[in-house]
């Protein structure tokens, strides 16, 4: 640090230049003064530290020092050392905001207190200087995820108004406000919130992801109650149509945003309907949605299962499905619930069929019919056709099992009967042997891999549940009436 002694007279500068070990007090730099024309122009060069000062010197006094030097320099601490015990001068002091105010002849050690009580000022004010830069430097480079987190909780009725807006950057102009929700994918995150910035820019929107809802966009706006409408038509909607994967649930007009907690039930009510709205549309947080009659659902789907288990036509399955599968659609179901009722729906008729169901991707509108369909069809496949019984669950199991080392003792085991038991039920009821079930399970999947890859045969054996590639050939030679190299050569020829 660097302290500067303004004094005139000489040997009184010497004398506390010397009297104190100045090192031990953080001191590195001492700087003399004698006029205050002198001491103005080097404390505004040199800018000091700390400022030992006498009150009267040659044109003018200390006060007009520390006056001019504190407008120069606010981080200066300044100690008066004067001969004058003048109540006047103590006062002016005090107003001035002076560290201390020592007598002449100033002993070491009052010069020490004070000298050590200004360094101690100028530490505390640098370190919590160095703090606000730290914190400032935080909020900056989480600025989007501080943002989020204020308008979450707006919309939770957990923040007041105008706290923190300061520091979060978040401009609440008003004096009406709204909001925009929408649900995004991360590679178009950029584009969309672009889109947002251009098109409401006269609302002076704040942008940003919500950090508890995965991939959800809000826009908070500055508007009256009729500025937002003009931008929310067709054209706009057709620009904003390839940056969000669902439609736009939009507020109503507010006079406050903590009135956006009454609206957030209303806005994920939209937001959680993309299966049926249309993508970058805007709609209504008060939009009313068809009511989902459970009574009537279950009634529906009753008369599937009931079709079902009686073995009805596939026609008439298939209509009371559609029934069942219109109504569920008018009602316009949230997402969740509709994947919840229709995974179940689909796993109960697989058990009712007794086929084995495997989820494939994200269940829509669109593929569920056809996963239906797929599960009446598989009815017709042989080792379904005894579904009702234990031949059909023994075929299964060994559909599910051909291409690991399966045995018939195994699959007895399995299904808690004897082997013996298990190996004359299946040749009476479906004319062929466990083992010859077994091998045309495995040749017909080695076919499919013969022309869907370019693996070796060898390879392909043992994908299959071969042990010994003899034994393939020669069931594969039974089988087809050609060696496995054979049939790719001629199955390419097609």
């Amino acid at each position: 640090m660097k302290l500067m002694i303004i004094d005139d007279e000489y040997v009184v500068r010497q004398g506390i230049r010397k009297m104190i070990d100045w090192k031990s007090l953080g001191i590195d730099t001492l700087i003399d003064a004698e006029t205050v024309e002198e001491a103005i122009q080097k404390g505004r060069s040199w800018q000091p530290d700390i400022i030992l000062c006498d009150i009267r010197l040659p044109g003018g006094s200390g006060f007009d020092i520390i006056t001019a030097l504190a407008q120069a320099n606010n981080d200066a601490e300044f100690i008066i050392i004067s001969g004058y015990d003048d109540k006047e001068y103590m006062f002016s002091a005090i107003r001035s905001n002076i560290v201390d105010y020592i007598l002449k002849p100033a002993a070491p050690e009052h010069v020490q207190r004070a000298v050590r009580k200004a360094v101690q000022k100028i530490l505390c004010r640098r370190k919590e200087r160095a703090l606000e830069m730290k914190n400032s430097t935080l909020i900056m480079e989480n600025l989007d995820l501080l943002q989020g987190y204020y308008i979450e909780n707006l919309l939770l009725g957990s923040e007041d108004t105008y706290l923190k807006t300061e520091a979060y950057q978040i401009r609440l102009e008003g004096p009406f406000f709204r909001l925009l929700l929408a649900r995004y994918t991360a590679e178009n995150f950029y584009n969309a919130s672009q889109q947002l910035s251009m098109l409401f820019f006269s609302c002076r929107p704040i942008i940003v992801p919500l950090p508890h809802e995965q991939e959800v966009m809000v826009a908070l706006l500055n508007t009256d109650e009729s500025g937002a409408e003009a931008l929310m038509n067709p054209a706009v909607e057709m620009q904003l149509a390839d940056c969000f994967s669902g439609p736009i649930a939009v507020s109503k007009v507010c006079d406050s945003p903590n009135a956006f907690n009454g609206e957030r039930k209303g806005l994920y009510q939209v937001l959680n309907r993309q299966l049926w709205l249309e993508k970058g549309r805007f709609y209504a947080a008060a939009t009313e949605f068809p009511e989902l009659h459970a009574g009537q659902l279950d009634a529906l789907k009753k008369e599937v299962f009931s079709s079902l288990k009686e073995e009805k036509s596939v026609a008439k399955i298939l209509s009371d499905f559609e029934g069942y599968f219109s109504y569920f659609q008018a009602c316009m179901p949230e997402d969740f619930i509709f994947e919840q009722e229709c995974d179940r729906f689909l796993h109960f008729t697989a058990y009712l069929l007794s086929v084995s169901y495997k989820e494939e991707g994200k269940l829509t509108p669109k593929n569920v019919p056809k996963l239906f369909s797929t599960l009446i069809q598989n009815c017709g496949k042989p080792q379904n056709r005894y579904r009702s019984g234990m031949v059909g669950k023994a075929l299964r199991y060994l559909e599910e099992n051909f291409d690991t080392d399966i045995s018939l003792e195994q699959t007895a085991l399995h299904l808690h009967l004897s082997s013996p038991y298990l190996s004359k039920l299946i040749k009476e009821k479906t004319g062929q042997t466990f083992q010859e079930w077994l091998h045309q399970m495995r040749i017909e999947k080695a076919r499919r891999l013969l022309v869907e890859t370019e693996e070796t045969t060898y390879r392909i054996a043992e994908k299959c549940g071969y042990n010994s590639y003899k034994l393939f050939a020669e069931h594969f030679k039974r089988e087809t009436g050609m060696t496995a190299t054979e049939y790719r050569e001629k199955s390419g020829e097609v």
